[in-house]
């Protein structure tokens, strides 16, 4: 969690995370921030959100909303 706050967009209050380089900070695997990412999420503490790569797309980045509980 501290990793995603540290990369908290203050403008936007979302988080673009970078799962190699924080797998690289931690020194963990990027399959153990997935799995760290999906607990949080399931516990509510962050919220996956949907951005169209440009108006009108389909396709979307996914980026993180944290959520103060």
């Amino acid at each position: 969690m501290d990793s995603l706050e540290r990369r908290l967009d203050p403008a936007t209050q979302m988080v673009w995370p970078d799962w190699k380089g924080m797998a690289r900070e931690l020194k963990v695997s990027r399959s153990t921030i997935s799995r760290v990412v999906a607990r949080l999420r399931n516990s509510g503490f962050i919220e996956s959100v949907g951005i169209p790569i440009r108006p009108g797309s389909k396709i979307m980045h996914i980026a993180y909303r944290l959520k103060k509980v």
